[in-house]
């Protein structure tokens, strides 16, 4: 059995999985788990609210797939 997860957000957000810390390819990534977290135990969050939110510089079918993968990378 594997050790639950731990979203620890006072300070710099972090997510443990016992002592061990899970790691992400880019920042943005927990960013977005984190949002998610907060944000989402409520009501549902649309994806282009995320997308505005994450990736307002860039451009929609970029900021899509940039969304879809950190969405990959937060199953994982």
């Amino acid at each position: 059995m594997t050790a639950p997860l731990h979203l620890s957000v006072l300070g710099p957000p972090r997510l443990s999985r016992g002592s061990e810390p899970v790691r992400f390819r880019t920042k943005k990534q927990l960013a977005v788990l984190t949002y998610l977290h907060l944000d989402g135990r409520q009501r549902a969050v649309p994806r282009n609210a995320l997308v505005e939110l994450f990736w307002p510089e860039v451009a929609p079918a970029r900021a899509r797939h940039s969304l879809s993968q950190a969405l990959l990378a937060i199953r994982e």
